[in-house]
C-alpha cells in the first residue's frame, strides 16, 4: 500500500514537472513576436537555463518522464536563429 502511494505521488511529481516544461516552452516560443535586445535577450536566457535545469532534474528522477518531455520539447519548442 505505502509502494503504490509513493508510485502515485512520484507520477503526480512527474505530471507537475511536465506541466512545468510545457510552461518554460510556452513562454520560449512567446519571444517570436519580441523585438531582439539585451532584456529580452537576458529573459530569453532565463527560460533556456530553467528548461535545462528542469529536464536534467527529470532525467535523474524518471527517464521515462524524461523521454516524454524531451520528445514534447523536440516537437513544439521553435528555435529561434537570433537568440
Amino acid at each position: 500500500m505505502q509502494y503504490q502511494l509513493a508510485m502515485l505521488k512520484n507520477e503526480r511529481r512527474n505530471c507537475d514537472q511536465l506541466q512545468s516544461i510545457r510552461k518554460i516552452v510556452g513562454h520560449m516560443n512567446s519571444f517570436n513576436a519580441v523585438i531582439a535586445d539585451g532584456k529580452s535577450r537576458l529573459e530569453y536566457d532565463l527560460y533556456r537555463q530553467r528548461l535545462r535545469q528542469a529536464m536534467h532534474d527529470l532525467k535523474i528522477k524518471d527517464e521515462d518522464a524524461w523521454a516524454v518531455a524531451d520528445r514534447y520539447v523536440q516537437d513544439n519548442l521553435d528555435v529561434l536563429s537570433i537568440w
